[in-house]
């Protein structure tokens, strides 16, 4: 499959909003996107007829690291390296040591992703979601020079 990493365009919001409602319990709405859109960076990937099938959104955070904010692969595209593919040019590309993500604790497919990336959930945060007040799972992965590494 040709899929190459680009920057989402104001255009695919609508896009990105169908895709977040098809995949998660508590999707963006529109108007998330935009916020979302004009705070952090992203990163999309398309299909062949120039649909997004994958993105996610991330930016610095107050340590000088990155955080992931919210990393998605369509279903029919799943289990096909998409997501690691967006989170190893971000590791590998940007020049932080650390970078962090706070998942739904009924998240597992997302726990397991990160996991398989080297991340390691390294505490949990009680009532941490206001509009279920689910719990999260904090995951942190620090890397030294090109080589990422556990703590």
């Amino acid at each position: 499959m040709d899929s190459d990493l680009a920057q989402a365009t104001y255009g695919d919001m609508p896009h990105l909003a169908s895709l977040d409602y098809d995949l998660f319990e508590e999707p963006w709405e529109q108007s998330d996107f935009k916020k979302a859109w004009h705070d952090h960076q992203n990163i999309v990937i398309r299909d062949k007829k120039k649909k997004v099938i994958a993105y996610c959104f991330y930016s610095k955070n107050d340590e000088g690291g990155v955080e992931i904010i919210r990393i998605a692969v369509n279903q029919e595209y799943q289990l096909k390296g998409l997501g690691t593919k967006i989170l190893q040019f971000i590791l590998t590309n940007e020049k932080f040591l650390t970078f962090e993500a706070t998942l739904r604790e009924t998240n597992l497919a997302g726990q397991l992703f990160f996991k398989k990336l080297g991340f390691k959930c390294i505490k949990q945060l009680k009532d941490f979601f206001n509009d279920t007040h689910e719990d999260a799972y904090y995951f942190f992965l620090k890397k030294e020079a090109e080589k990422p590494i556990l703590i």
